[in-house]
Parts: structure tokens; sequence; C-alpha cells
């Protein structure tokens, strides 16, 4: 047995007060959207973006983010380990950069 009959659900006053409902119902909806997709992409950060607070990560559409996920997979988080297999000085892996693709000249050349 519902809490309005259908009668009653007809008047002006039980029309106004279930928009309301509807609209309560609908805002407290809506808000609960954004801080459910943060957690959705904080679920796929590690220590590289882990300071990042966006919807989107950046490693889906930047390749030097995607980059330094990787590095920073790969080596196990050891900021050591890299550091020795790159042979480079750098600091951390959110200051790492790929490494740049030789053109052909320069691949004829290190060859020779």
């Amino acid at each position: 047995m519902p809490i309005l009959a259908k009668t009653g659900r007809k008047t002006p006053q039980v029309i106004s007060l279930l928009l309301l409902l509807y609209a309560l119902l609908l805002t407290g909806a809506v808000s609960m959207i954004y801080p459910f997709l943060l957690m959705v992409a904080g679920s796929a950060k590690s220590g590289v973006d882990a300071q990042s607070s966006e919807i989107i990560p950046a490693f889906l559409h930047d390749d030097d983010a995607l980059f330094q996920k990787y590095a920073e997979g790969f080596f196990n988080e050891s900021l050591q380990m890299m550091q020795v297999a790159l042979q480079t000085n750098t600091p951390s892996f959110r200051q790492l950069s790929p490494p740049h693709t030789p053109t052909p000249a320069t691949r004829l050349e290190d060859w020779h």
C-alpha cells in the first residue's frame, strides 16, 4: 500500500513535494559522480602521478607520463636500479624523459 494514494498525488501541494524530493535526490546523485570518478582514476595511480587529482589520468593522453609510469613499474620503483640501467642521474621517475628516437642518418652513423 503506497504512502500517497493515487487521488492524493493529483493535488498541487503533493506534486510540488514530489518534485522537491526528486530534485534533492538528483542533486545528491550528481554530487557523488565527481568523487566516484576521482576514486576510479586513483585506483590506477602510482608514485609517479599520486599528487595529481585529474579525473582522466595523464598517462592515457601523454606519452611522457606513460613512459614515466612504465619505467617506475619496470624497475619496481627502485630509483637506483633505474639510474644504473639507464646511466642517468635523474633524481626521480617524475623527471624522467623518454629516449629520443634516432633518425635514419644517426642509425647509419652508429652502425658505421
